[in-house]
């Protein structure tokens, strides 16, 4: 009997998302909140620490849908991802240019430098002898000075985070690309920085953490990818 009521009510559910996707436009932006918020509740999100596939609440999910469609990003891109911890609309890199041009931002491509330093007194990576950092630096259209921004290797490492090991280099460009237009921007400046495999205290936690203890560290490759 319980498997039974089991299957009927699953069976109710997918009778529901149907009725309720019928005829919805390949433009997401045209669909009405219950539906998309339907869709995004469904749809896995990242494992926690036990490596349990979370999903989205209900309330999660609706909320997801209102901020995005206030934004003007899709939550079914890459533009995009919810913290499950803190209960907000994180925007990436992509996300973040977008919205800046829907604010009448035009930024020209980075143009990087790599810098290094001597590490803060307390402070080390393990692997490097030196700081390392790359400065990032675009054009926004209509203004002459360019906007700049320099992100240090002790300043914004993430220990828990396997992409930071295996490209730290790439990934201090991508940081400070992101924050530069967000500095230029205004477009999410305020907030922490956060990778997808990280989420809330994790990040901060992460981030204090390789500012002021030894963290262990994967030396990068001679070969640096500017893509």
């Amino acid at each position: 009997m319980g498997t039974d009521l089991v299957a009927t009510r699953e069976a109710e559910k997918e009778t529901k998302l149907a009725k309720m996707t019928e005829g919805l436009a390949l433009d997401w932006r045209t669909w009405n909140l219950q539906a998309m918020a339907t869709i995004l509740r469904r749809m896995p999100q990242s494992a926690n620490s036990a490596g349990v596939t979370q999903y989205l609440t209900d309330e999660q999910a609706i909320a997801y849908a209102i901020r995005c469609t206030e934004l003007g990003v899709s939550p079914f891109s890459s533009e995009t991802w919810f913290n499950t911890k803190t209960n907000t609309v994180n925007l990436t890199l992509e996300g973040k240019r977008t919205v800046a041009r829907k604010q009448g931002y035009q930024f020209g491509p980075p143009v990087f430098k790599r810098l290094t330093r001597p590490f803060r007194t307390g402070t080390k990576v393990v692997g490097f002898d030196e700081d390392v950092g790359y400065e990032c630096s675009m054009q926004a259209k209509g203004f002459e000075d360019r906007v700049t921004y320099t992100a240090w290797l002790s300043e914004w490492y993430m220990p828990r985070s396997t992409v930071w090991k295996d490209k730290p280099e790439h990934m201090l460009q991508v940081r400070s690309t992101e924050k530069a237009l967000s500095m230029g921007s205004g477009v999410g400046a305020s907030e922490l920085p956060a990778d997808n495999d990280l989420t809330g205290n994790q990040v901060e936690q992460a981030a204090v953490k390789s500012e002021s203890t030894p963290v262990d560290f994967v030396a990068p490759t001679k070969e640096v990818s500017n893509e």
